[in-house]
C-alpha cells in the first residue's frame, strides 16, 4: 500500500511539475510549475523527475519523458547538461525502440559547453545502444563515434576523459559486420590522444570489447598492438597487461597467435619498465595447453625466452621485478608435463639453467622445487 501511495504521488507531482495535467497549459505555465523555477532549480528538478520515470504507470512513461526532454531543451544549454544524463539513462523506459529519442539525445551532445556533461551523455547513450533495433545500432553508434570525436576537438586543451570504456561496449552490441567497419573509425580517436589519455583508452577498450569473434584475434588484436608500439616503453605496460589478460578468453586458434604478438612486443620493453602484473597477466596454462603437442615446444621456448630476458639486466633489480621473473618460471614448471615426452628432460634443464640466473633467496627455493619434479 505504502508504495502504491508513493508512486501515485510521483505521478501526480511529476505530471503537475512538467505541465501534463488538466487545466495546466490554460495558466500558461509551460513547461509545467517548473517554469516558476530559476534554471538551475528547473535542471535540478528534471533531473530527479528522470530518475525516476520508471515508477510512473506504463501509459504514463512516454509522455512523461517527452515532456521532460522538451523541458530541458527550453533551458539555456549551460544548465542542459545534467537532466539530459538522467534523461539518456531513463531509455530504456521508452517503447521498444526509441531511436527518435537517442537521435534528439546525441544531437544534444555538441550543443552542452560543458564537456564532463557531454562526455557523461555520450557514456549513457553508448551504454543504452542496445536498446535500438541492429539497423539503428549502427547508425546511432557511427552518430556516437562523430560526437565523440568532435567532443574531443573541442576539448584538446582541457584534461577531459573520453568514453571509451562505454563506446567499448556498444562496440559489442553491433551485428559482425558493422564492428568491422567501425572499428578503424574508433580506433582513430583513441591514436589521436595524448599519451596517457591513449594508454587509459586502450585498456578500457581491451577489458570491454567482446572477447569472442573471428575479427578479435585478427585485424583488431593488429591493430590495438600497432598503437602499443607507437607508445613509449614504459607507457606501454598497461595496455599490453589488459591484452594478454584476455588472451585465454579467445578460441583456441586465436590464443596461440594473439600470445606470439604480446611476446614479441613484451621483448621490445626495456627490461626495467615490466611489471609483475604484466608477467602475471601472461596464461601460460592456456597459451601451452591449447596448442597441438608438436606447437607446444615452440611456445615453450619462447616463454621461457622473455623469462631469462628479464633476469639479463640490470643486477640491482628491485625485488619486485625479481618475483617477476620467478613467477613464470614457477607456471612454466607446471606445464613440462604437457610437452612430449621427449622434450621433459631438455626443458627441466632449461628451467634449471634460466632459475640459476634468480637471486639467492629465490634461486634456492626454486631449484629445490624444480629438482622435486623431475
Amino acid at each position: 500500500m505504502a508504495t502504491r501511495a508513493k508512486n501515485l504521488w510521483l505521478e501526480v507531482h511529476a505530471l503537475w511539475l512538467l505541465g501534463d495535467t488538466d487545466g495546466g497549459h490554460a495558466q500558461g505555465r509551460y513547461p509545467g510549475a517548473i517554469g516558476e523555477l530559476p534554471p538551475r532549480g528547473r535542471a535540478k528538478v528534471l533531473s530527479i523527475i528522470a530518475s525516476h520515470l520508471e515508477q510512473l504507470p506504463p501509459s504514463k512513461r512516454q509522455r512523461a519523458f517527452d515532456r521532460a526532454l522538451g523541458a530541458t531543451f527550453s533551458l539555456s544549454p549551460d544548465y542542459q547538461g545534467r537532466p539530459l544524463v538522467a534523461l539518456a539513462q531513463a531509455l530504456e523506459i521508452v517503447g521498444d525502440q526509441p531511436a527518435t529519442e537517442f537521435g534528439k539525445l546525441v544531437d544534444a551532445v555538441g550543443t552542452l559547453p560543458d564537456g564532463a556533461y557531454a562526455g557523461l551523455l555520450l557514456a549513457a547513450l553508448a551504454d543504452n545502444l542496445e536498446l535500438l533495433a541492429a539497423r539503428d545500432r549502427i547508425t546511432m553508434f557511427g552518430r556516437l563515434l562523430t560526437a565523440t570525436e568532435e567532443l574531443r576537438c573541442r576539448n584538446e586543451n582541457r584534461p577531459f576523459v573520453l568514453p571509451m570504456k562505454h563506446l567499448g561496449y556498444a562496440f559489442g552490441k553491433l551485428p559482425d559486420k558493422a564492428r568491422k567497419e567501425e572499428m578503424n573509425r574508433l580506433f582513430e580517436i583513441v591514436n589521436a590522444l595524448p599519451c596517457d589519455d591513449r594508454v587509459q583508452a586502450l585498456v578500457e577498450l581491451v577489458f570491454n570489447f567482446p572477447a569472442k569473434g573471428d575479427d578479435w584475434a585478427g585485424a583488431r588484436l593488429d591493430t590495438v598492438l600497432k598503437i602499443i608500439e607507437g607508445l613509449p616503453s614504459r607507457s606501454r605496460i598497461r595496455p599490453l597487461t589488459a591484452l594478454s589478460n584476455t588472451i585465454s578468453l579467445l578460441r583456441v586458434a586465436g590464443s596461440a597467435r594473439a600470445t606470439h604478438l604480446v611476446l614479441d612486443t613484451i621483448q621490445e620493453l626495456e627490461p626495467r619498465d615490466v611489471t609483475i602484473d604484466l608477467i602475471a597477466s601472461l596464461s601460460i596454462s592456456a597459451a601451452i595447453e591449447d596448442l597441438p603437442l608438436s606447437d607446444r615446444p615452440a611456445m615453450f621456448d619462447r616463454l621461457l625466452a622473455v623469462t631469462s630476458r628479464l633476469l639479463d639486466g640490470d643486477p640491482a633489480w628491485s625485488a619486485e621485478q625479481i618475483r617477476s621473473a620467478e613467477l613464470p618460471l614457477r607456471r612454466l614448471c607446471r606445464v613440462v608435463v604437457w610437452l612430449p615426452v621427449n622434450l621433459w628432460e631438455t626443458a627441466q634443464s632449461d628451467l634449471f639453467s634460466v632459475g640459476c640466473l634468480l637471486a639467492d633467496s629465490y634461486r634456492d627455493s626454486f631449484l629445490s622445487d624444480l629438482s622435486g619434479q623431475a
